[in-house]
């Protein structure tokens, strides 16, 4: 053979090689992603259907629920360290997307009221629907104790952190012990502008949790035998709701401006504080301002070393109205309160607008809203006919990954998926009437995903929690709070509330195989 017909051949060979090497490379992808492609089609990115059925017993719902109350009960604060850790709260951290982070750093501890308040009313709703948890009841007193500690005194309203030494001398002189500012007291205030920044006023999404709590904290107390004891209750409940109104303003949040919400909507109001007021709303001296509002030259800048509204600028937050609601319902004073219709309103729009993820300016999961319009109708007894329980319904059912999960992120992480399932799972506990909505099976695959997705550690068990707060605004998508207490909390609720309905039963749970299909918004 010449030289030059064993040059062709090995051409004709390496030919016939590379042909084979694309080939096997086309078939591996052509396997990999066609599965990938059909589960994204059907929604299930998270884990492949259940087994044909699968049984979750009354005993193992009620070892969840113990050994979600004794990892809570590890984990609350036992006693106060300086500015640092107070007696009673429970872990919750500020989180930083990766622009924000500082130093490598993008998680910091953080004492504010919704380390606390949030979980002291779960552990009183299941303890009011189970006394037998009496490890709940030295919980809720150190934690009811810390949250009075949010109240203003001269306004007697909550705010969202504590007084703390400023992190830097704000006044460009040494400051005298009692030249406190509300504040974060881990996370790095380096100068004035941030130290100003976050001296934010009470508000009313603070207050009505705090009310929730003393409500509850009241109705546990008269449970054990204790009711003749006096609670710190305002005087006027509604004063301070009805006082902070979309009523005739002078400004208006860009963010609010950019959902539709219009003026004079008559709803509530987030903050208690005075808001600076424009010759004319959304003229060009609105947009200059909003454009600069870090700028000195800027209205909107945060100035002053007593506490402020964010940006200067009240705004109507959809859940916070719904949150408001729900304690009006605890204490009877819907039909007595100015506002109510109008944030009744709002809510419907909001729900049959159907756009969940933004729905909220300071609630970033898209199943919140479903969540706190729930707690309105358990909290009025199921007596508000008015609100859009069928829709939210809907969409929770249609949005149910084959799993039992749910998610309201396109990119979603187990973090988010806990607390996008325990919210919408919540919703439909809360609601109720699960025949004639025949949400059982939808309920019945959220909790089995739940128990099978704890994480045990040492004779307790708890959850990664996911983004449940946000800092509003223009950072919104880049600071948050997250806490496994928080999310554990919400979920070993749910597991009580389920427990109520197996022992109506007097059954177990089988579920059944079958996926279901999603529509994500």
């Amino acid at each position: 053979m010449m030289d030059s017909d064993r040059f062709i051949m090995i051409g004709k060979l390496n030919q016939n090689s590379m042909w084979d090497y694309f080939s096997i490379r086309i078939l591996i992808l052509i396997v990999c992603v066609l599965p990938v492609t059909v589960r994204s089609q059907t929604n299930e990115p998270f884990s492949d259907s259940l087994n044909n059925s699968v049984k979750l017993s009354l005993d193992e719902l009620k070892s969840d629920i113990e050994a979600g109350l004794n990892y809570l009960k590890d984990t609350q604060q036992k006693e106060t360290i300086g500015f640092g850790y107070y007696e009673g709260e429970w872990p919750i951290y500020i989180c930083l997307k990766r622009p924000l982070r500082l130093k490598g750093r993008s998680k910091f501890y953080d004492s504010n009221s919704f380390g606390v308040i949030p979980i002291h009313n779960c552990l009183a709703e299941i303890f009011l629907l189970y006394p037998e948890y009496r490890s709940i009841l030295p919980m809720l007193e150190k934690s009811m104790s810390h949250i009075l500690t949010f109240m203003t005194d001269s306004s007697e309203t909550f705010g969202f952190w504590r007084s703390s030494p400023p992190g830097k001398t704000l006044s460009g002189k040494m400051l005298d012990n009692n030249s406190f500012i509300k504040r974060p007291n881990h996370f790095p205030l380096r100068t004035r502008f941030t130290n100003n920044f976050v001296n934010v006023t009470d508000d009313s999404d603070d207050q009505a949790l705090a009310l929730n709590s003393i409500y509850y904290y009241k109705k546990v107390m008269e449970k054990v035998g204790f009711g003749d004891q006096t609670y710190y209750v305002p005087d006027s409940i509604q004063y301070i709701f009805e006082k902070y109104r979309d009523v005739e303003r002078k400004n208006i949040l860009i963010y609010n401006l950019k959902q539709g919400y219009g003026y004079n909507t008559g709803a509530f109001l987030t903050w208690f504080g005075k808001e600076y007021e424009f010759n004319r709303t959304a003229g060009f001296s609105y947009y200059l301002n909003n454009i600069f509002w870090y700028l000195p030259i800027s209205r909107l800048r945060s100035e002053g070393y007593e506490p402020h509204i964010p940006f200067a600028t009240n705004d109507i937050d959809v859940v916070v109205n719904a949150n408001i609601l729900t304690t009006l319902a605890h204490f009877n004073l819907l039909d007595s309160t100015k506002g109510v219709e109008e944030a009744m309103e709002l809510i419907i729009r909001k729900v049959k607008e159907g756009n969940f993820r933004k729905s909220s300016l300071y609630y970033p999961n898209r199943y919140q809203l479903h969540y706190a319009v729930s707690r309105i109708y358990s909290a009025s007894n199921r007596s508000i006919i008015d609100l859009p329980i069928t829709e939210i319904i809907n969409d929770i059912k249609a949005t149910q990954h084959a799993d039992g999960s749910w998610s309201g992120l396109r990119k979603s992480n187990s973090a988010e998926v806990n607390q996008s399932t325990v919210n919408a799972l919540l919703a439909l506990l809360n609601f109720g009437s699960y025949e004639e909505y025949n949400t059982l099976e939808n309920i019945d695959k959220a909790i089995f995903f739940l128990h099978s997705h704890a994480i045990q550690q040492n004779g307790s068990i708890h959850w990664e929690g996911g983004v449940f707060f946000c800092g509003g605004m223009y950072i919104r998508n880049l600071v948050a709070w997250k806490s496994d207490c928080n999310t554990t909390a919400l979920i070993i609720e749910a597991f009580a509330k389920y427990r109520l309905i197996l022992e109506r039963n007097n059954v177990n749970c089988w579920v059944e195989s079958e996926i279901i299909p999603t529509t994500n918004k």
